[in-house]
């Protein structure tokens, strides 16, 4: 059963992961388009 649990967390894990690399693009895209919109 330990080992389900340690293949659970390594999930959420991943997907934390995903989640903060997704919102930092994200940023990353509103900032750009923000800069953008500066230059124009």
């Amino acid at each position: 059963m330990a080992t389900l649990k340690s293949i659970l967390d390594d999930c959420e894990t991943e997907l934390t992961i995903t989640e903060l690399k997704r919102q930092l693009l994200i940023k990353e895209l509103n900032y750009t388009k923000h800069l953008m919109d500066k230059v124009q």
